[in-house]
């Protein structure tokens, strides 16, 4: 299903919201997880605040993790712009709510690079598991069963952000390692070694 009539951590929540409920009400029992995929310029925040401020919802779902795809080649320009006073980054946002994040296009850029930005990124989230990847992709239990979501930690952490973006640490309580073996990957992103709109993409994952 989509949903392209507005942004989804604004004007088309409401939308989201029932499109889960009727989802919910006539597959009940029927699926696994509930994965929704948003822009690159969406906060992610109100998203997930949302879910749990609705009862009808959250009764049915539970926010099982936060997963982002980083673009390795140009994800810096998006996490180091420059935002207007009040107005939030949602790139580092996206980083920031994560429990997985995929490093995505590692060919396309030098080792050093990598490394960089691997750095910078620790800068916002040292606790979010990470994982390299190329044409995106990554086996399918590193993105679902990850069980790992903590709303208070994660609100603690966003407060920080605007005064240290670059420096502060927060606690993110991880019990979900996974050391499977894995028959299968998932693609979760077609890699067409293109400048795409954006370079970094939140999934929200959900279990029923």
């Amino acid at each position: 299903m989509m949903l392209n009539n507005g942004c989804l951590c604004c004007t088309v929540r409401g939308d989201l919201v029932r499109m889960i409920g009727e989802l919910v009400d006539k597959k009940k029992g029927k699926f696994d997880h509930l994965v929704i995929e948003t822009t690159g310029l969406a906060n992610p925040a109100p998203i997930i605040q949302t879910f749990y401020a609705e009862d009808t919802v959250f009764n049915d779902v539970k926010l099982d993790g936060v997963v982002t795809l980083v673009d390795s080649k140009h994800a810096r320009l998006h996490l180091d712009e420059v935002k207007p006073k009040g107005i939030v980054n949602e790139a580092v946002q996206q980083i920031a709510y994560a429990d997985r994040i995929i490093i995505n296009k590692t060919d396309l850029v030098s080792e050093p690079e990598v490394s960089s930005l691997v750095e910078r990124i620790r800068s916002i989230n040292r606790m979010a598991n990470l994982k390299r990847a190329q044409y995106g992709k990554v086996d399918l239990d590193y993105v679902l069963g990850i069980g790992g979501f903590d709303l208070e930690r994660i609100e603690s952490a966003v407060t920080e952000e605007p005064h240290d973006e670059h420096e502060h640490e927060h606690e993110h309580k991880h019990e979900h390692d996974h050391d499977h073996a894995h028959d299968h990957d998932h693609h979760h992103h077609d890699h067409d070694h293109k400048h795409g709109e954006h370079s970094i993409i939140c999934v929200l994952i959900y279990k029923s």
